[in-house]
Order: structure tokens, then C-alpha cells, then sequence
């Protein structure tokens, strides 16, 4: 059998799929000073760059979420 994750083939397209994933764990405690924009955009960065157009949505969703830590 296959297996296609964003259309892709998980063996023939591995690394493209894992340049796309990512996984926080939900105790994870890192970067307090940084707003969420700030970290996202710094894990983008290391990623290879991401679009803004794929990062503003995922700002808007967190930011509620750690606002009472820092917006």
C-alpha cells in the first residue's frame, strides 16, 4: 500500500513531508520574552522559510491562547 500526506508519496517525498510537519509538545516551555508572531516567525526561519501567508492564519489562532502570557 501507499501512504500520501499533502499529496505526497511518504517514501519517495519524506523529507519534503517532514520540511511541512511540525510538532510542539503542550508542556513546552521555551522562549517566554517572545510574542507568538516571534516564535513562529524564528521556527519558520530555521525551517527554511515559510510564506506569510501560511504563518498569519496560525498567529491569529494561537495569540488568543498565550495572550495572557505575552501578545
Amino acid at each position: 500500500g501507499t501512504i500520501k500526506i499533502f499529496g505526497l508519496d511518504s517514501r519517495a517525498d519524506s523529507v519534503e513531508i517532514h520540511r511541512r510537519l511540525a510538532y510542539i509538545p503542550g508542556d513546552l516551555a521555551l522562549y517566554e520574552r517572545f510574542t507568538p508572531r516571534e516564535i513562529l516567525t524564528h521556527f519558520a526561519y530555521l525551517r527554511g522559510g515559510i510564506p506569510w501567508a501560511t504563518i498569519t492564519p496560525i498567529i491569529a489562532m494561537v495569540t488568543p491562547i498565550f495572550s495572557p502570557l505575552k501578545t
